[in-house]
């Protein structure tokens, strides 16, 4: 059964199945819990999946880097500061609008605007939830990316840094959206 989606039609159909996903686990207040998401995580889109502890609104990392993820940029992040992925002048908004998404909570759906190793911009449609992380005042959160195939690059180009995040809309989890970032 599919759960009704805040999208529009022409959103790729892994971002709304990947949405369907997390609206279909069973949440502890808005949220789904964590363990909840990783005890069922689908295994088809789990390779682009990253998942974010959050302890506080500038300290963010990285706690799962999907593996084609890893694949594609050729970098594994896991246990990284998130800092490694944003370019300096988006991470203070990167930072505010993830704060928002995990205190509220809200989800958003975006498009990054990544810089690759052969300095073309490459466009990455994400959505981005918040879950229960159950560890004492932190909290996860989680994003779910579509990269360019690789036969779009050039030979031995790779997704390098996040340059730019276009919000297309936030997502009302039951709380609201914020009114600002």
């Amino acid at each position: 059964m599919t759960v009704p989606t805040p999208f529009a039609p022409n959103t790729p159909d892994d971002i709304l199945e990947f949405y369907d996903h997390w609206a279909s686990l069973p949440k502890r207040g808005l949220m789904p819990h964590l363990s909840d998401y990783l005890d069922r995580a689908p295994a088809r889109l789990q390779p682009n999946v990253v998942i974010i502890d959050v302890s506080s609104p500038d300290e963010m990392i990285i706690r799962l880097f999907g593996t084609n993820i890893v694949d594609i940029s050729g970098r594994e992040l896991t246990t990284k500061s998130l800092h490694s992925v944003f370019a300096p002048q988006i991470w203070p908004d990167s930072c505010k609008r993830i704060w928002k998404a995990v205190t509220q909570p809200a989800g958003y759906y975006c498009i990054r605007g990544v810089r690759s190793s052969g300095d073309r911009m490459l466009h990455s449609p994400s959505v981005c939830l918040p879950v229960a992380s159950g560890t004492g005042g932190r909290y996860c959160f989680m994003s779910y990316s579509i990269f360019p195939a690789a036969s779009t690059m050039m030979l031995d180009e790779r997704p390098d840094i996040v340059l730019s995040l276009e919000l297309l809309h936030w997502i009302d989890i039951g709380a609201g959206v914020p009114k600002d970032i």
